[in-house]
């Protein structure tokens, strides 16, 4: 029995060294791989589904049972008061866009600034101002009444003494009235008004309107028996207003 493990062993040895018997494999190390990663969701941008869009309220034009679309006008007057000194005047007319008119008023220097203005939706408005002294506006009403007629020649003849019976006139020792006007039309650019009270003897008032270079001249005057005729005059720049659509226009004269 020993004898056949050694004869075993023998060829064995023998085997092996003979390059028969190839050494066991050693067994690789488990090769370990990484578990495959998912890939990140991709997230896409989808469109919202139309919203209708809110509805839009509309301006519907209604018309203006009042509105005139030829305006015209006319008015005016005429201060000559001696006992106060009061003398002033103003006339203006409107036919469809165009507005004509005129005014004059005794300064603070004495001189009567007389004032020609126009105004329409093509040239804006324009005015003509100058000066003249008040002899040469005597002078001027003299000869104009003298050709009117109302001053007759003096006659030739000797005048025959007669007591000219008195002639009755109305005379308010306490006279009053007040009365105004305000203008504001968007179409032709006119802006301007005038406001004036009396009371007894002394009178108040003010005016304004728009000069030649854009800006707004305010006169605010008082005059009275003891101290005459005041007047200050001073210039305010035309608020810049947002645009707005022309309105029709619309003028106010108060009258008392």
């Amino acid at each position: 029995m020993v004898l056949k493990v050694v004869v075993v062993l023998v060829v064995f040895v023998v085997v092996a060294r003979a390059g028969i018997l190839a050494p066991a494999p050693i067994a690789a190390a488990p090769l370990f791989r990484a578990a495959p990663i998912a890939a990140a969701p991709v997230f896409r941008t989808i469109a919202p589904a139309h919203i209708a869009a809110a509805p839009v309220a509309k301006a519907v034009a209604v018309a203006d049972a009042d509105y005139d679309p030829n305006p015209q006008y006319s008015y005016g007057y005429d201060i000559q008061d001696g006992l106060t000194g009061d003398s002033k005047n103003h006339y203006e007319s409107r036919s469809g866009d165009v507005v004509q008119g005129s005014y004059s008023l005794i300064d603070a220097d004495g001189t009567r600034r007389i004032v020609e203005y126009a105004a329409d939706s093509i040239n804006g408005f324009n005015a003509v101002v100058h000066k003249e002294p008040l002899a040469i506006i005597a002078f001027v009403i003299f000869i104009a009444v003298a050709r009117a007629g109302y001053l007759a020649p003096a006659p030739l003849a000797a005048p025959v003494a007669a007591v000219a019976a008195p002639i009755a006139e109305e005379y308010d020792p306490h006279p009053q009235y007040s009365y105004g006007y305000d203008i504001h039309d968007a179409l032709t650019g006119d802006s301007k008004h005038h406001h004036e009270t009396r009371n007894g003897d002394v009178v108040q008032g003010s005016y304004s309107l728009v000069d030649p270079d854009g800006t707004r001249r305010i006169v605010e005057y008082v005059a009275d028996w003891a101290t005459g005729f005041h007047a200050v005059v001073r210039k305010e720049p035309l608020a810049v207003a947002a645009p707005v659509a022309a309105a029709p226009f619309i003028g106010k004269a108060i009258l008392h």
